[in-house]
């Protein structure tokens, strides 16, 4: 027979254990995840190439441990984004957004002989600056394209 004084107290532990459960921890005990996949348009077209990084707003998702998503672009523009393995997404929330679309590497160079530049001329380089937001929502899923003028 449960001791009346105990009752509050288990009753508390077990909605705490069911609050616990119905927030999806992975299991690999890092941050929960969703899937984001996007597009980058630049005047119109795909850019196939570009490097992006969703940098975090909210403060519990900054520090060690703690990713900063990314992916890069595919020919048609799209790109899946990873924190910790390839295309696991990101965590829920808002976040600012960098992009570096470097030119590529011509024949017969490498990077010891050729410094590719910035097609975007660093103006997307900067999370402070870029003036590129995102949210990644609930669920995760397709975001609306990243259109550069």
């Amino acid at each position: 027979m449960m001791n009346i004084r105990l009752f509050p107290l288990t009753a508390a532990c077990s909605l705490v254990a069911i609050a616990t459960l119905g927030c999806s921890q992975p299991d690999d005990g890092k941050v929960a995840r969703v899937p984001v996949q996007g597009t980058l348009l630049v005047k119109g077209a795909p850019a196939a190439g570009a490097r992006i990084v969703f940098y975090p707003k909210d403060d519990s998702l900054k520090g060690a441990g703690m990713p900063t998503p990314g992916g890069t672009t595919e020919e048609d523009g799209t790109f899946q984004l990873t924190s910790f393995e390839p295309g696991d997404g990101a965590p829920v929330g808002d976040y600012n957004v960098t992009i570096v679309w470097r030119e590529e590497i011509p024949e017969g160079k490498s990077l010891d002989t050729f410094q590719p530049k910035d097609r975007l001329n660093g103006r997307y380089a900067s999370a402070e600056k870029s003036g590129l937001e995102i949210t990644v929502p609930e669920g995760g899923g397709t975001l609306p394209p990243i259109e550069i003028p």
